[in-house]
Parts: C-alpha cells; sequence; structure tokens
C-alpha cells in the first residue's frame, strides 16, 4: 500500500510503441488472411487523434501557471493536479500504444503498395500514428508539469499520523 505512483519514463513509452507496433502488425496480418482484404482506416482516426493532442496541450497550457502559483493565477486545488496527472499517464500510455498499433498497421501494408486504395490506407494509418504519437507526448507534458516538489520540514513530516484532521496534534496513548 505504501507504492507510490511513478512518473512515466520515456523508455516505457518507446517500449509502448514497439509493442503496440507488433500487436497492430499481426492484427493486420491476420485478419488479412482471414478475410483477404485489408481493414480500412478512416480519416476520423487521425483527426479525433489531433483532437485528443491538442486537448492535452491545451490542458497542459492553461494549467502550468497554477501549478506553478505565478502570481496572479489561482492556485490549482492538489487533488485536480492528482487526477489529472493520473489521465495524462494514462494517455500518454494509451497514445503510445495506439501510435505503435497504426504503426504496424503501415508497417504491413509497405510490404504491397499494389493499389491505390492500400496506398491511400497507408497514408492515413501514418498520419493516424503521428496524431497518436503527439497525443503521447502532450500528455506526457501534462503529467510533467503536474508533478509537485516532495514537502521538505515542517510540521507531520515524515511522521505518518502525528496530526490530526484539523492538524491538530493527537494525544498519545
Amino acid at each position: 500500500m505504501g507504492d507510490r505512483v511513478k512518473p512515466t519514463r520515456p523508455g516505457t513509452l518507446v517500449l509502448l510503441v514497439v509493442l503496440g507496433a507488433g500487436l497492430g502488425f499481426g492484427v493486420v496480418d491476420v485478419w488479412t488472411a482471414w478475410t483477404g482484404s485489408i481493414p480500412t482506416v478512416p480519416w476520423a482516426a487521425p483527426i479525433t487523434l489531433a483532437g485528443v493532442a491538442a486537448a492535452f496541450l491545451v490542458a497542459e497550457i492553461a494549467l502550468k501557471p497554477r501549478l506553478r502559483r505565478d502570481p496572479g493565477a489561482r492556485p490549482l486545488d492538489p487533488l485536480v493536479a492528482a487526477r489529472t496527472a493520473m489521465l495524462a499517464k494514462a494517455g500518454s500510455a494509451a497514445g503510445a500504444v495506439v501510435a505503435g498499433v497504426y504503426l504496424g498497421f503501415a508497417a504491413f501494408l509497405l510490404f504491397d503498395l499494389e493499389n491505390d486504395y492500400r496506398r491511400r490506407v497507408l497514408l492515413v494509418a501514418v498520419i493516424a500514428a503521428a496524431c497518436a504519437a503527439l497525443a503521447s507526448i502532450a500528455a506526457y507534458l501534462l503529467e510533467r508539469a503536474c508533478r509537485v516538489q516532495p514537502p521538505t520540514d515542517g510540521p507531520g513530516v515524515g511522521r505518518r499520523g502525528a496530526a490530526g484532521e484539523d492538524g491538530a496534534p493527537q494525544p498519545s496513548v
């Protein structure tokens, strides 16, 4: 129970992209063997992923002054900052996996670009992968912006449960 959530490491995101690429390649290979045609990638995929990336980026830009407690900026509630950090952590991992899946899809298509349809699907898959990667990066930046410094010396620091809910010292038994 005492374990803390650790910040996302860039190496973890790279690993998730690689695993997603393997998954994407394998799924498209099985799909093509089973149905005889490749699945399509709608233009809605990169558009939606670009919107997600923009939302994470706007949140990072809007919250950064509040998290730094800049003059004139209303401080952000610590619970909201923690929830935002967890959302960003999940978003960076999900974006990395989705980017990998679309890259795997694109890698599969590179083996056979015999017609315009396959080239169009390849283009959409590459754009979707780029948008997913941007979403992952924007979420990672938001997570980093939500980091807080550990508390330094002060009342109750290092002594779990030394103060009550209201901060008053608890009587010893």
